[in-house]
């Protein structure tokens, strides 16, 4: 039953949420956050957002961190020169969202500072302040990257500054 009800969900939900939760002036918004917090240091930031899952991912019950993996890869986000890329995702129709970290960065941040900066994403999303959640969360990753990733990028901007919208397969 459950899972008929978040396929349903899925389902239901179209692309128009991405921009009624974060319209073009957000989208804007979030791509000066990641450009500005990458201009200090070598570790590369990409936000990417999907409205739903695929009747086929819902078929084989992909979570949303199965979701955010999968994603991690074919964005290329770890393939960054210092291994140092990080991935947030949101998923709307399930309400969820996940930070995927390259080994890099997993090894010289603590996992406290990524537990920290879930956390005050999620109370900004509860209080619907998408915009302002996600941009809290990139200037606390580019403050906790500046940290171990500080100088000038000579692989230059690896990744794409600009939200990345997700669009699934119909199947």
């Amino acid at each position: 039953m459950k899972r008929l009800k978040r396929m349903i969900r899925h389902l239901k939900t179209s692309s128009h949420q991405i921009d009624a939760l974060l319209p073009k002036a957000s989208m804007t918004a979030i791509t000066l956050a990641i450009r500005t917090q990458e201009m200090a240091q070598t570790g590369e930031i990409i936000f990417a957002v999907e409205h739903a899952l695929s009747l086929d991912q819902l078929k084989k019950n992909m979570t949303p961190r199965q979701r955010a993996d999968a994603l991690f890869s074919s964005l290329r986000v770890w393939d960054t020169e210092g291994n140092n890329g990080v991935l947030i995702y949101l998923l709307i129709a399930d309400q969820a969202f996940e930070i995927v970290v390259d080994r890099e960065a997993a090894r010289r941040i603590p996992a406290e500072a990524w537990t920290n900066i879930q956390s005050s994403m999620v109370e900004a999303f509860k209080a619907g302040e998408f915009e302002s959640g996600i941009i809290h969360g990139i200037k606390a990753l580019g403050f906790e990257m500046n940290k171990v990733f500080k100088g000038y990028d000579v692989a230059g901007n690896e990744l794409p500054d600009q939200p990345t919208r997700i669009h699934p397969p119909l199947v």
